[in-house]
């Protein structure tokens, strides 16, 4: 196993030769040189939309396109690269979670778990769909740490729990919650667990 080099990692940014840190990665991520290369590659030599057209560069960049969801299937362990889905961004994703997974499922009286630490894209979605299915959002208080407190969850826990939506980290404070923890305590009660990674990616 490879040991993390942050001066490594970190040369990898242009946007971070300087000795600034950037703390706002969940609104807009830094770009890897990698990554400013192939945008720059893509928008100087290619024209065509993914999945619409038949000529030879757009068929070749549907290929390529197709190539990058199974590299993050693989990256991310899983079943089959029919379950990664793009969005825009962490907002719409979480929305999507709350309205297409979890609003049909949700009925009145159940509830959701969510730490009043949560950014409000981790928040907001479940308030609406609480009030759209009639469920209810129970929160999670912090402990001494300022952290979500995982310890609590078997008390929160009722046969009415059905989902546990936790940030990775806060993005006010940076701290970690114990995740694994919080997820062995809703997946023991039936809970689907929705992570808010937005933060610590």
């Amino acid at each position: 196993m490879n040991v993390f080099n942050p001066a490594q990692f970190r040369a990898q940014f242009p946007a971070l030769q300087d000795a600034g840190v950037y703390l706002d990665s969940a609104a807009t991520a830094l770009k890897p040189e990698a990554v400013v290369e192939a945008t720059q590659q893509f928008y100087s030599l290619s024209a065509g939309n993914v999945h619409r057209s038949q000529f030879v560069e757009a068929q070749r960049l549907t290929a390529r396109y197709e190539a990058a969801r199974e590299k993050v299937a693989q990256l991310l362990n899983a079943p089959d690269d029919k379950t990664i889905v793009w969005t825009r961004g962490t907002t719409e994703s979480i929305n999507m979670v709350a309205q297409c997974y979890a609003r049909p499922r949700l009925q009145p009286g159940d509830e959701i778990i969510v730490s009043v630490a949560e950014h409000h894209a981790n928040l907001v979605p479940w308030l609406m769909v609480a009030q759209q299915t009639g469920a209810k959002v129970v929160k999670l208080p912090l402990n001494a740490q300022r952290l979500p407190d995982v310890d609590l969850l078997p008390e929160l826990i009722t046969p009415r729990s059905r989902i546990l939506a936790l940030g990775q980290m806060s993005n006010v404070t940076g701290g970690c919650p114990d995740l694994a923890r919080a997820i062995t305590f809703a997946h023991s009660a039936g809970m689907v667990v929705m992570v808010d990674g937005a933060q610590g990616a």
